[in-house]
């Protein structure tokens, strides 16, 4: 599942085998979930590596809040991320999700003060004003295949919208080093 607004990629079973055993999968955190934020910087920009852990309540009618640890109903939420464009005003984030939480990079970006464009819910109104939608995208997904057990990587091109916006920013996506080089 994506919150509403957000692009990318998402992962469909042909049979109801493979949709209990992605179900499972899923559940049990198995698939590597890969984003693309664009992030507001305002004061203390994030580090070029970083690691967020919060606990999340998730509230229908009120969205999902950090709360303190031992809050009731409370769940840990983690993910990590790397910077991987910075100008004076805003960050292109890579997002790797540890846990599932309902809305939990728009929540904890937030909550580390860097909201997303676009996110009228979470960002504050000057910063939900610069995009039309959240600046989300969820860029890959790789998991092992439900049937056949091996391993599948699925990469969503970045939108046209989203791309005019990096453009805008200055902001441009390139190459991650590998193995150091």
């Amino acid at each position: 599942r994506l919150d509403r607004g957000t692009s990318g990629a998402i992962v469909v079973a042909r049979t109801s085998k493979a949709a209990e055993r992605l179900a499972s999968a899923f559940r049990d955190r198995g698939p590597d979930k890969t984003y693309l934020a664009l992030v507001q910087v305002a004061g203390s920009p994030p580090p070029d590596l970083g690691r967020l852990e919060h606990h999340v309540v998730a509230r229908d009618d009120h969205g999902t809040r950090v709360v303190p640890a031992g809050t009731l109903g409370a769940k840990h939420a983690a993910l990590t991320f790397e910077v991987r464009a910075r100008s004076a005003t805003a960050c292109l984030v890579e997002v790797h999700l540890e846990t599932g939480r309902k809305h939990q990079i728009r929540v904890q970006l937030a909550a580390a003060g860097w909201p997303l464009l676009g996110d009228r819910r979470y960002a504050p109104s000057e910063v939900a004003s610069r995009f039309h939608r959240p600046a989300l995208h969820a860029w890959r997904i790789a998991l092992t295949h439900p049937v056949r057990g091996d391993r599948c990587v699925f990469e969503a091109p970045i939108p046209s919208d989203f791309r005019g916006v990096m453009a805008a920013l200055g902001l441009e996506l390139k190459p991650a080093p590998r193995n150091g080089v």
